[in-house]
C-alpha cells in the first residue's frame, strides 16, 4: 500500500512537471511568434520632417527600429515579451548639427501596423523640474511610414515624419538661412556683436551683444534644432553707466529674422526688441525701460567698428 501511494505521488509529480514544460513551450512559442511580427519592421527608415501644417521640410530624419526583448515578472512566472526600441538621428543642414536620441520601450500592432516608442526626458527650466517624454508613434502605409515625433510637453514641437525603408539619407533643398548666423545648438558656441547706443543727444556709448544657446535640456535642443523659433540666453553690456543686462530666455525667429527679450535691472523691467539688418550680420534694437521712461536704439554688428 505504501508502494502504491508513492507511485500515485511520483504520477502527479511527473504530470505537473510536464504541464509546466507545456505551459513553457506555449509562453516561448507565443514570444517567438511576437518576436517575429517585431522583426518584421526592425530596420532603417529615412525621410524629411515636416511641422504638422507644413509643406517645407524643417530637417533630415534616420529611424532605426530595433526589435528586442524584456523579461515581464508581473505574473506568476517570469514571461519573455518582445519591446521596440529606436535610434532617432535628425540633422538640418540650416545649421549643420545633428541631434541623436534613443527611445527605451515601445510596442508594435500588427493588426493596426502601428507602432510607438518613446523616453524620458529629465527637464531643468531654472528651478523647475518638469518631467516629459519624446514620443515616436507612426503607422505603416505600404513601403512608406508616417510618423509624429512630439515631446509631450510641448506640442509646438511636434513634427510630421515622412519615411521609407532605406538607410540612405534623403536630399534636404537647401536652406535660405545663413547658417553661421546662429550658434548650434548642441555646440555651445557663443556668438557677439559689437555696436553703439543711440542717446536723444549727440553721446554715444559702445555696447556689446553675447548670444548662447539654451543647451540645459532635450527639450530645448529639439525645439532649437527643429523650431522656427529658438532659445537663446542674451546678455547686452552698456559701457555707458556701465550696464550689464542678462536675458535670460530670449526667442529668435529665423523666418521673421528677430530677437525678442526682457531683462530686470533692480524693479525695472527691460525690453529687447531686434530686427536684423539688410546684411543680416547684424541687428537694429529698440532698447525700452518701464522704470526711467529709457528708450533709444542699439545697432550691433559682428564686424563693428567705433
Amino acid at each position: 500500500m505504501k508502494k502504491l501511494g508513492m507511485f500515485f505521488v511520483i504520477v502527479i509529480l511527473l504530470g505537473a512537471c510536464g504541464q509546466d514544460r507545456t505551459l513553457d513551450e506555449y509562453y516561448n512559442r507565443r514570444a517567438l511568434q511576437e518576436m517575429n511580427k517585431y522583426s518584421k519592421i526592425a530596420g532603417t527608415y529615412t525621410g524629411l520632417a515636416y511641422q504638422k501644417d507644413s509643406k517645407e521640410p524643417l530637417a533630415e530624419v534616420m529611424v532605426t527600429l530595433i526589435s528586442s526583448s524584456q523579461v515581464d515578472q508581473r505574473g506568476k512566472r517570469p514571461v519573455s515579451v518582445p519591446v521596440l526600441l529606436s535610434d532617432i538621428r535628425l540633422r538640418s543642414p540650416n545649421f549643420k548639427s545633428e541631434l541623436v536620441i534613443s527611445t527605451n520601450g515601445g510596442y508594435y500592432i500588427e493588426e493596426e501596423n502601428l507602432f510607438q516608442t518613446e523616453v524620458y526626458l529629465n527637464e531643468d527650466e531654472g528651478e523647475n523640474t518638469a518631467k516629459s517624454y519624446l514620443s515616436l508613434k507612426g503607422v505603416f502605409r505600404g513601403k512608406s511610414v508616417v510618423a509624429d515625433l512630439s515631446v509631450s510637453s510641448d506640442q509646438e514641437t511636434s513634427l510630421r515624419l515622412d519615411l521609407s525603408k532605406s538607410s540612405v539619407w534623403p536630399d534636404l533643398p537647401p536652406s535660405r538661412f545663413n547658417e553661421d548666423k546662429y550658434p548650434g545648438p548642441q555646440s555651445g558656441a557663443s556668438i557677439e556683436y559689437s555696436g553703439h547706443v543711440k542717446f536723444k543727444g549727440p553721446q554715444k556709448s559702445e555696447a556689446t551683444l553675447k548670444i548662447t544657446p539654451k543647451s540645459a535640456s532635450s527639450k530645448i535642443l529639439l525645439t532649437n534644432l527643429l523650431s522656427i523659433e529658438k532659445r537663446v540666453y542674451g546678455r547686452v553690456y552698456i559701457k555707458a553707466g556701465e550696464i550689464p543686462l542678462a536675458f535670460k530666455d530670449m526667442t529668435w525667429n529665423v523666418v521673421n529674422e528677430t530677437l525678442n527679450g526682457v531683462a530686470f535691472f533692480g524693479a525695472n523691467e527691460v525690453n529687447l526688441d531686434c530686427v536684423a539688418t539688410l546684411q543680416k550680420e547684424g541687428w537694429s534694437c529698440d532698447y525700452r525701460s518701464t522704470g526711467g521712461g529709457s528708450a533709444y536704439k542699439i545697432e550691433f554688428s559682428r564686424d563693428f567698428l567705433l
